[in-house]
Protein backbone atom coordinates (compact mmCIF):
# COMPACT_ATOMS: atom_id res chain seq x y z
CA UNK A 1 0.00 0.00 0.00
CA UNK A 2 1.55 2.86 -1.40
CA UNK A 3 1.54 6.51 1.15
CA UNK A 4 -0.23 9.51 0.35
CA UNK A 5 2.24 11.54 2.54
CA UNK A 6 5.59 10.64 3.48
CA UNK A 7 7.08 12.31 6.51
CA UNK A 8 9.39 14.38 4.34
CA UNK A 9 6.55 15.23 2.19
CA UNK A 10 4.94 16.63 5.57
CA UNK A 11 7.97 19.41 5.97
CA UNK A 12 6.67 21.05 2.53
CA UNK A 13 3.29 22.35 4.81
CA UNK A 14 4.43 22.32 8.06
CA UNK A 15 7.87 23.80 9.67
CA UNK A 16 10.63 21.15 10.55
CA UNK A 17 11.38 22.22 14.09
CA UNK A 18 7.53 22.32 14.57
CA UNK A 19 6.94 18.69 13.42
CA UNK A 20 10.01 17.82 14.99
CA UNK A 21 9.01 19.30 18.68
CA UNK A 22 5.64 17.50 18.77
CA UNK A 23 7.10 14.26 17.59
CA UNK A 24 8.44 13.35 20.96
CA UNK A 25 7.44 13.16 24.38
CA UNK A 26 10.51 13.80 26.13
CA UNK A 27 10.80 17.12 26.22
CA UNK A 28 13.60 17.27 23.14
CA UNK A 29 13.19 17.16 19.48
CA UNK A 30 13.43 14.30 17.56
CA UNK A 31 16.20 14.46 14.92
CA UNK A 32 14.97 11.60 12.36
CA UNK A 33 11.99 12.66 10.63
CA UNK A 34 11.51 9.82 8.41
CA UNK A 35 11.60 6.77 11.16
CA UNK A 36 9.90 8.41 13.56
CA UNK A 37 7.03 6.40 15.24
CA UNK A 38 4.44 9.13 16.23
CA UNK A 39 4.90 11.20 12.66
CA UNK A 40 4.03 7.64 10.72
CA UNK A 41 1.62 6.53 13.27
CA UNK A 42 -0.21 10.32 12.49
CA UNK A 43 -0.08 9.62 8.77
CA UNK A 44 -1.30 6.26 8.55
CA UNK A 45 -4.18 7.64 11.04
CA UNK A 46 -4.66 10.54 8.63
CA UNK A 47 -4.92 8.05 5.72
CA UNK A 48 -7.17 5.70 7.03
CA UNK A 49 -9.25 8.53 7.64
CA UNK A 50 -9.21 9.87 4.33
CA UNK A 51 -9.59 6.08 2.45
CA UNK A 52 -12.88 5.83 4.63
CA UNK A 53 -14.30 9.43 3.92
CA UNK A 54 -13.86 8.06 0.23
CA UNK A 55 -15.29 5.03 0.28
CA UNK A 56 -18.26 6.70 2.20
CA UNK A 57 -18.29 9.35 -0.65
CA UNK A 58 -18.39 6.39 -2.88
CA UNK A 59 -16.61 8.65 -5.93
CA UNK A 60 -13.29 7.45 -5.52
CA UNK A 61 -11.19 3.79 -4.96
CA UNK A 62 -7.91 3.85 -2.99
CA UNK A 63 -6.12 2.70 -5.57
CA UNK A 64 -7.27 5.77 -7.93
CA UNK A 65 -6.01 8.02 -5.56
CA UNK A 66 -3.11 6.55 -4.31
CA UNK A 67 -2.32 6.34 -8.38
CA UNK A 68 -2.42 9.87 -8.61
CA UNK A 69 -0.19 10.59 -5.48
CA UNK A 70 2.01 8.07 -7.05
CA UNK A 71 2.33 9.63 -10.70
CA UNK A 72 2.68 13.14 -8.99
CA UNK A 73 6.03 11.91 -6.94
CA UNK A 74 7.49 10.54 -10.22
CA UNK A 75 10.25 12.69 -11.55
CA UNK A 76 8.94 12.72 -14.96
CA UNK A 77 5.15 14.03 -13.66
CA UNK A 78 3.30 16.69 -15.56
CA UNK A 79 2.06 20.07 -14.32
CA UNK A 80 -1.13 18.47 -13.90
CA UNK A 81 -0.23 15.25 -12.35
CA UNK A 82 1.35 17.69 -9.16
CA UNK A 83 -2.06 19.56 -9.33
CA UNK A 84 -4.13 16.84 -8.92
CA UNK A 85 -2.11 15.31 -6.04
CA UNK A 86 -1.47 18.66 -4.37
CA UNK A 87 -4.91 18.70 -2.34
CA UNK A 88 -4.78 15.03 -1.08
CA UNK A 89 -1.45 15.40 -0.31
CA UNK A 90 -2.24 18.83 1.97
CA UNK A 91 -5.43 17.21 3.23
CA UNK A 92 -3.49 14.62 4.80
CA UNK A 93 -1.12 16.71 6.21
CA UNK A 94 -3.22 18.86 7.76
CA UNK A 95 -4.91 15.64 9.39
CA UNK A 96 -1.33 14.41 10.04
CA UNK A 97 -0.40 17.66 12.04
CA UNK A 98 -3.39 18.16 13.84
CA UNK A 99 -3.24 14.60 14.83
CA UNK A 100 0.57 15.03 16.20
CA UNK A 101 -0.26 18.52 18.02
CA UNK A 102 -3.61 17.24 19.62
CA UNK A 103 -1.65 14.43 21.12
CA UNK A 104 -0.92 16.79 24.01
CA UNK A 105 -4.30 17.05 25.38
CA UNK A 106 -4.84 20.97 24.18
CA UNK A 107 -8.23 22.55 24.34
CA UNK A 108 -10.24 22.97 21.28
CA UNK A 109 -9.12 25.86 21.18
CA UNK A 110 -5.62 26.15 21.87
CA UNK A 111 -5.88 23.28 19.16
CA UNK A 112 -7.33 25.94 16.87
CA UNK A 113 -4.51 28.36 16.92
CA UNK A 114 -1.89 25.58 17.02
CA UNK A 115 -2.75 24.30 13.66
CA UNK A 116 -5.77 25.98 12.40
CA UNK A 117 -6.06 24.12 9.24
CA UNK A 118 -6.67 20.97 11.19
CA UNK A 119 -10.18 21.70 11.55
CA UNK A 120 -10.71 22.56 7.97
CA UNK A 121 -9.27 19.37 6.77
CA UNK A 122 -11.92 17.67 9.07
CA UNK A 123 -14.96 20.08 7.40
CA UNK A 124 -13.44 18.76 3.79
CA UNK A 125 -13.19 14.90 5.03
CA UNK A 126 -16.87 15.64 5.61
CA UNK A 127 -17.86 17.27 2.42
CA UNK A 128 -15.92 14.86 0.69
CA UNK A 129 -17.34 11.48 2.21
CA UNK A 130 -21.15 13.36 1.42
CA UNK A 131 -20.24 14.43 -1.82
CA UNK A 132 -20.63 18.15 -1.55
CA UNK A 133 -16.76 18.46 -2.67
CA UNK A 134 -15.18 16.50 -5.15
CA UNK A 135 -11.49 16.40 -6.13
CA UNK A 136 -10.83 17.34 -10.25
CA UNK A 137 -10.92 13.67 -11.48
CA UNK A 138 -12.57 12.96 -14.56
CA UNK A 139 -14.56 9.87 -13.55
CA UNK A 140 -15.67 11.62 -10.27
CA UNK A 141 -16.88 14.88 -11.90
CA UNK A 142 -18.78 12.60 -14.98
CA UNK A 143 -20.39 10.62 -12.46
CA UNK A 144 -22.13 13.17 -10.72
CA UNK A 145 -25.11 12.67 -8.26
CA UNK A 146 -27.83 9.79 -8.63
CA UNK A 147 -31.12 11.53 -9.74
CA UNK A 148 -34.02 11.11 -8.77
CA UNK A 149 -37.77 10.97 -9.74
CA UNK A 150 -41.40 11.32 -7.79
CA UNK A 151 -43.50 8.65 -8.42
CA UNK A 152 -47.33 7.86 -7.12
CA UNK A 153 -49.35 9.72 -5.01
CA UNK A 154 -47.21 9.64 -1.97
CA UNK A 155 -44.31 10.76 -3.54
CA UNK A 156 -41.99 7.50 -3.37
CA UNK A 157 -38.54 8.24 -4.83
CA UNK A 158 -36.34 6.00 -6.75
CA UNK A 159 -33.38 6.74 -9.37
CA UNK A 160 -34.30 7.34 -12.65
CA UNK A 161 -32.15 4.31 -13.58
CA UNK A 162 -33.94 2.07 -11.04
CA UNK A 163 -35.65 -0.81 -13.87
CA UNK A 164 -38.15 -1.46 -10.91
CA UNK A 165 -41.56 -0.66 -12.77
CA UNK A 166 -41.02 -1.58 -17.35
CA UNK A 167 -42.52 1.11 -19.43
CA UNK A 168 -43.04 -1.26 -22.46
CA UNK A 169 -46.17 -0.74 -24.24
CA UNK A 170 -47.49 1.34 -21.24
CA UNK A 171 -48.04 -1.64 -19.11
CA UNK A 172 -46.35 -1.81 -15.66
CA UNK A 173 -46.09 -5.26 -14.19
CA UNK A 174 -47.15 -6.19 -10.93
CA UNK A 175 -44.94 -8.31 -8.67
CA UNK A 176 -41.74 -10.09 -10.01
CA UNK A 177 -42.60 -9.02 -14.00
CA UNK A 178 -46.07 -10.56 -14.17
CA UNK A 179 -48.29 -8.28 -15.19
CA UNK A 180 -51.45 -10.20 -14.53
CA UNK A 181 -50.57 -10.12 -11.03
CA UNK A 182 -50.68 -7.09 -8.63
Amino acid sequence: MAQYLTPDELLLYYDRRRVLEYATDDGTAATDISQNALILRAIQSSSGEFDSAMQKGGRYLRQTMEDIVDAARDASATASEAKRAAPIMELIAHLTYGRLVSRRGHSADALRQLCPMYEDAQRRIDELATGVEIFDIDAAIRSGKPSTTRIGLKGASITANNRLFSTTAGVYPGFFGDPYCG
